[in-house]
């Protein structure tokens, strides 16, 4: 029973020093056809929908948002709306989305979709960003990264 119980100590003592982690860790999901409407009026908010994929599960989806050109620094100033709470680690590839809620007109309202998957990997969009003018958004190209 003493030799049962040294080798299952030290069998557990192999496994906690082990820090190769699996690819689940290491992959992150894939956020992809981004749309918004581009007529909406001031005072109705703008709906926000993506497509997104993890082949290792997700845990939440959520859109993210900011005014002005002020980017958040603080967990205080951070804007952000649930898509679609999740909680597998089968692979999975979904449609969520949710509402920019209805902003005061001549402002810039600039959105990233962020979705992490169950085992903690975040990944967030390209940003998107639109200007309400006279009751109208008008659509900004992405600011994509050259390559």
């Amino acid at each position: 029973m003493k030799k049962l119980f040294i080798a299952a100590l030290a069998a557990l003592g192999l496994a906690a020093c082990n820090k190769e982690l699996g690819p689940e860790y290491e992959t992150a999901p894939v956020i992809s056809k981004v749309t918004y409407n581009k007529s909406v009026d001031a005072q109705s908010g703008n709906q926000v929908t993506a497509t997104v994929s993890s082949q290792y599960g997700l845990g939440i989806v959520q859109l993210v948002y900011w005014l002005d050109d002020k980017v958040p620094t603080t967990q205080e100033e951070i804007q952000a709306k649930t898509m679609k709470y999740y909680n597998t680690t089968a692979p999975i590839e979904d449609v969520c989305s949710a509402t920019i809620p209805a902003q005061p007109k001549a402002k810039k309202v600039t959105f990233q979709v962020c979705a992490v998957t169950t085992y903690s990997v975040m990944e967030f969009s390209d940003p998107y960003s639109y200007d309400i003018v006279d009751g109208e958004i008008k659509p900004i190209e992405p600011d994509v990264p050259a390559e």
